[in-house]
């Protein structure tokens, strides 16, 4: 495993880190946890020692999930967890939900505490008129906070605005190779290195977006002398940058750790070779000319109130473009019949508008169910597609 310093503390993190928000899940939904503590273990006994999570994850388990896992090496590393700011509404809100999110997570302190996923500044101000500045001072003096931050999915000037109106310890940003100049983009990695802030990586493979490869794709990838998996890639890709301190890898299997774990022990930043950037230049432009919708799976559009399975409609949408008819319609089956517990078409949306007011990388959600609807369900041929 390789490792960064925090350049505002000189503290080691690992390159890679455990991002608990795409963990193994039972029938029910829940959390799988002998598969999940076995990839912690893994983690942990490779270097692993920044680990992330949030109040939403799994539908309120990850951070449970979470403190239980790491109870006996809480010492030994970095937990990172974050404030929903849209659920608060008065000072009383963020000590209520920090104080739920220490006795989660089991202990006394979180090492990298953020305000999660900001869309826009209005959003900070909003924040910050409830006093958090207030918060932030009290629990770091206390030593409950020991870096704050927020996570980022806004335009460039907006992550400026908010970054230079507050005393942050460190960001987070949506960085991966064909999202270099949305959002935040390399501007603000340009800025936030020139102003001394640590800058943490999400959604480096886009919710596992470019593991999913066409021949085309694979035909460019093979023409590397060194054979590496498109997963390695991408993560090679950002690491890159020397600006990140870490990259948060939402891992679902054991194999995925391992694979990653592989990976970190070599990515040194600046160590693609000339060839390797022309060959994921040309990746990039076959990716890009393929995705129609750019959702990262993230899932903050859900749940939604009337059942859509959005992230698995978008996916499959995707996946109808950059693999196959044949498998994004068969996916798009699987994932809104019931087969997965629950149905979840597109039809069944009832333009509330909810999800996109929620959406980070703002898509127009309702106008692209029925663009895929149209292409993935039309009704007679959806027993053709199995």
């Amino acid at each position: 495993m390789l490792y960064r310093k925090n350049i505002k503390t000189g503290e080691d993190i690992s390159i890679l880190g455990f991002g608990a928000m795409r963990m193994p899940t039972l029938e029910d939904g829940t959390i799988d946890k002998q598969p999940s503590q076995q990839m912690v273990n893994y983690c942990l006994e490779h270097g692993v020692n920044y680990f992330d999570t949030a109040i939403p994850y799994h539908g309120g388990q990850s951070e449970a999930f979470l403190g239980e896992a790491l109870q006996d090496v809480r010492k030994d590393v970095y937990i990172a967890t974050k404030m929903l700011h849209n659920n608060i509404n008065t000072y009383d809100d963020m000590e209520k939900m920090f104080a739920q999110q220490l006795k989660n997570l089991r202990t006394d302190y979180i090492d990298y505490y953020m305000v999660h996923g900001f869309v826009n500044a209005k959003l900070w101000h909003r924040l910050k008129a409830f006093g958090f500045a207030d918060f932030v001072k009290k629990y770091k003096a206390s030593g409950a906070i020991h870096r704050i931050g927020f996570s980022a999915h806004m335009s460039f000037p907006d992550f400026k605005e908010v970054l230079d109106d507050f005393d942050w310890d460190f960001a987070q940003m949506q960085y991966n190779y064909i999202d270099e100049d949305i959002q935040v983009s390399s501007k603000g990695l340009a800025y936030a290195q020139a102003k001394g802030i640590p800058l943490i990586v999400m959604e480096p493979i886009r919710g596992g977006l470019l593991t999913t490869i066409n021949d085309e794709i694979k035909a460019i990838f093979d023409k590397a002398r060194e054979k590496k998996t498109p997963a390695a890639w991408a993560l090679r890709w950002v690491w890159n940058h020397p600006g990140f301190l870490t990259v948060l890898s939402g891992m679902s299997t054991l194999e995925q750790v391992k694979q990653n774990i592989e990976t970190a022990s070599v990515a040194l930043p600046n160590s693609m070779t000339a060839d390797d950037m022309l060959i994921i230049n040309e990746a990039i432009a076959a990716f890009k000319s393929k995705i129609v919708v750019p959702c990262t799976q993230c899932g903050y559009c859900m749940p939604c109130p009337y059942g859509v399975r959005i992230p698995a409609i978008f996916e499959s949408y995707n996946l109808y473009y950059i693999l196959s008819e044949t498998r994004g319609k068969r996916w798009y089956y699987v994932m809104t019949s019931g087969m997965m517990g629950g149905k979840g078409e597109a039809s069944l949306c009832e333009e509330c508008g909810v999800c996109e007011s929620k959406c980070p990388q703002g898509i127009h959600i309702i106008d692209e169910l029925k663009n895929a609807k149209a292409i993935l369900a039309p009704d007679e041929t959806r027993e053709s597609v199995i």
